[in-house]
C-alpha cells in the first residue's frame, strides 16, 4: 500500500494526538487511589518529594509503610514525579487516601463494593494531594504518547518501505484500552515502557542498519544504549530482561563485521587473480605458464584460478605445452623446493621474479 509521507505524519500525528486526548481523559476522570496499585506508587513519590531518603523495604504488611512492596522498586520515576510536584502542599495525603475496609477488590459480589478509597464529594480536585496525582498522571499520559512513536519507529525499522504496518503497530499499541488506562495514572511502568521501547529501538537499528552494507558500529551507538538501559533499570526490575537482548545484538553486530571481512577478502583475491590475468595475457605462453603455477605455489593466486588457458586480448587462447610442464616438474626437484611441506616460499617468489 502506497501511503504518501505527508499523509503519513498526518495520520501519525492523528494517532498520537487521539491517544493523548483519551489518556488524559483517564487522567481526569479516574478517581484518585482507583487505578492499578496507585494506592501504593503515588505515597512513594511523595516520600521523595518531601526530601526523604528512599525507604527500606519491609515484608510484614503492617509495618511496610504506604507504599507497601513499592518500596523496593528502582526509584527513577518516583524521582521524576517528586520532582514535579515537589512544591504542591500535600499534608493532607491521609485524609485523600481513605482506603475502603470493606471492599470487595477483584471479586464480583452483589452489593458491588470495588472502591478501593472512600472520596469525598466535596473534596477540591485541583488542590493538594488530588492536585498532585493529576500532574503526575498527565506527565504519566505523554510518557505513554512516546511509547506509541517509538512502537512507530520499531516497525518502520523492521518493516521499511512499508508505512501502514508501521501506522497499525501504532494505532494498536495506542488504542489498547488498558494501556490506555495505566498511561493515565501514577505507575513506573509508565516510564519503563518508552525506555525499553528506545532500547529495543536502538539496538535494532544497530542491526537494520548494516544489513545493506557493513560500516563500523560506533561507539556512541553501544553508548545511547547502554545509557537507556541504565535509566531502564533504574526504573523497574522488568526491563533487565533487555540485556541479554543487548548481548544478542553484540554477537549479531560481530557475526555481521566477520561476515564483511570475508566479503572484503574474497574482493581483494578476486582483484588479485584479475590481475595476474592481466600479465599472463601479455606473456610468452611458455612464460605466461610458468609464471601461473609459480604464484599458486607461493600462494599469491588462489589455488583455483586456472593455468591451463588464458585468454587474450585478441581472443586467442595460451596453452601449457608438455615441454613446459616437464621443464616445471624439474624445477620443483630442484633444491631450492625441498621435499616437504616446509618448502621456503621465497624460492617461488625468486622463481617468479626470474621469469618476469
Amino acid at each position: 500500500m502506497h501511503i504518501h509521507p505527508r499523509a503519513e505524519r498526518r495520520l501519525l500525528a492523528l494517532i498520537l494526538a487521539l491517544f493523548v486526548l483519551l489518556g488524559f481523559s483517564y487522567a481526569l476522570i479516574t478517581p484518585a487511589f482507583e487505578a492499578s496499585d496507585e494506592l501504593w506508587h503515588y505515597p512513594m513519590v511523595r516520600h521523595l518529594a518531601d526530601g526523604n531518603p528512599l525507604p527500606v523495604q519491609v515484608f510484614d504488611p503492617a509495618l511496610a509503610g504506604p507504599w507497601n512492596q513499592e518500596a523496593s522498586q528502582p526509584p527513577l520515576y518516583y524521582a521524576l514525579a517528586a520532582a514535579l510536584t515537589f512544591w504542591i502542599d500535600t499534608a493532607d495525603m491521609e485524609q485523600v487516601r481513605w482506603l475502603n475496609p470493606h471492599v470487595d477488590n477483584g471479586v464480583i459480589t452483589p452489593d458491588g463494593n470495588i472502591n478501593l478509597a472512600i472520596h469525598a464529594p466535596a473534596a477540591d480536585p485541583w488542590a493538594g494531594t488530588l492536585l498532585a496525582i493529576r500532574v503526575i498522571r498527565l506527565f504519566s499520559v505523554l510518557l505513554g504518547a512516546a511509547t506509541v512513536y517509538l512502537t512507530y519507529r520499531i516497525a518502520a525499522e523492521v518493516a521499511p518501505g512499508r508505512p501502514e504496518v508501521a501506522l497499525l503497530a501504532a494505532a494498536l499499541n495506542a488504542f489498547l484500552p488498558m494501556f490506555l488506562f495505566i498511561s493515565g495514572a501514577v505507575n513506573n511502568d509508565n516510564l519503563a515502557v518508552p525506555l525499553a521501547s528506545l532500547a529495543l529501538l536502538l539496538m535494532i537499528r544497530i542491526v537494520t542498519k548494516r544489513a545493506g552494507g557493513y560500516t563500523p558500529v560506533r561507539w556512541t551507538e553501544w553508548a545511547a544504549v547502554g545509557v537507556v538501559l541504565g535509566l531502564a533499570a533504574l526504573t523497574k526490575e522488568g526491563t533487565l530482561g533487555l540485556f541479554p537482548l543487548a548481548l544478542g545484538t553484540a554477537v549479531v553486530s560481530a557475526w555481521q563485521r566477520a561476515a564483511e571481512e570475508e566479503r572484503n577478502a574474497e574482493r581483494r583475491g578476486g582483484q588479485t587473480r584479475r590481475d595476474a590475468e592481466g600479465v599472463f595475457g601479455i606473456l610468452p605462453p611458455r612464460l605466461s605458464a610458468l609464471l601461473c603455477v609459480s604464484l599458486r605455489r607461493s600462494s599469491l593466486l588462489s589455488p583455483s584460478s586456472p593455468c591451463r588457458r588464458w585468454r587474450l586480448r585478441g581472443g586467442g587462447t595460451i596453452a601449457i605445452s608438455s615441454s613446459t610442464a616437464t621443464g616445471w616438474a624439474g624445477m620443483r626437484s630442484s633444491p631450492c623446493w625441498g621435499s616437504g611441506p616446509r618448502r621456503p616460499r621465497w624460492c617461488n617468489c625468486g622463481a617468479s621474479g626470474a621469469v618476469l
